[in-house]
C-alpha cells in the first residue's frame, strides 16, 4: 500500500504542471494541505499514510521557481 501511495504521490503533480500554469499566465495556485500531513506521529495522521511534506515542500518550491504564488490551506475534518 505504502509503494502505491509514494507513486501516486510522485507523479500526481510535478514540477512540469506548474511550468505549465505559468506558460499559460496563472500566477497563484492553491494547494489544499490535509489536516493529517501536520501530524507529527504516524497515529496522529491514522487513517492517512504520513509522509506528504515532502511533496509540499517540492509544490511550494516549484511554484516559486515557475513564478506563482502558492497558497497552502490546511483542511480539516
Amino acid at each position: 500500500m505504502r509503494a502505491a501511495i509514494t507513486a501516486h504521490r510522485d507523479s500526481w503533480v510535478t514540477e512540469a504542471d506548474f511550468a505549465n500554469l505559468a506558460a499559460y499566465g496563472v500566477n497563484a495556485v492553491r494547494l489544499p494541505v490535509g489536516y493529517w500531513a501536520l501530524a507529527d506521529t504516524a497515529a496522529q495522521a491514522a487513517p492517512f499514510v504520513e509522509g506528504v511534506a515532502k511533496y509540499i515542500d517540492l509544490a511550494m518550491q516549484w511554484a516559486q521557481q515557475h513564478g506563482t504564488a502558492p497558497s497552502p490551506g490546511v483542511r480539516h475534518r
